[in-house]
């Protein structure tokens, strides 16, 4: 069998939770919906609920829940400390290269060394076809 990694699909979960209900095997589930068995035996240990039988509802929540958790979080959040001080830093003509090279300088920077200088300018709502100097997070836009 070629090698490919792909997700299981609703109708693929929904297929495998009628086919087991219905008694067939792993193998045969396999054959039918042209997967390994081996991947359908980890879909059933990793999202059955100990005591109940596998469905795929359920199965897709926390597919996606899981799948969220495993994704880094932003480090500019609009509300928080940090976000406050580099639009601080920002407004007062600080470029992204000096704020992302002075972490030890301002307290809330310490420990959080932000490295990419363009997550700064996304995290600005910088408008790409202006000039950066005239974008940063909107400053002088007419409201």
């Amino acid at each position: 069998m070629e090698k490919h990694y792909h997700h299981l699909s609703t109708t693929d979960c929904v297929t495998l939770m009628f086919l087991k209900r219905q008694g067939l095997s792993l193998r045969a589930i396999a054959s039918e919906l042209n997967r390994s068995p081996s991947t359908l035996s980890r879909e059933l240990q990793r999202r059955t609920v100990e005591g109940r039988l596998y469905d795929a509802e359920a199965a897709g929540l926390a597919a996606r829940s899981a799948r969220l958790l495993c994704r880094p979080r932003r480090k500019l959040v609009e509300g928080t400390d940090l976000h406050e001080v580099v639009v601080d830093m920002l407004r007062n003509k600080w470029s992204p290269q000096q704020i992302s090279g002075t972490p030890s300088a301002v307290p809330v920077l310490a420990g959080l060394i932000v490295a990419n200088k363009s997550r700064i300018w996304s995290a600005s709502t910088c408008d790409r076809r202006k000039s950066k100097s005239d974008c940063c997070l909107g400053i002088g836009k007419a409201t």
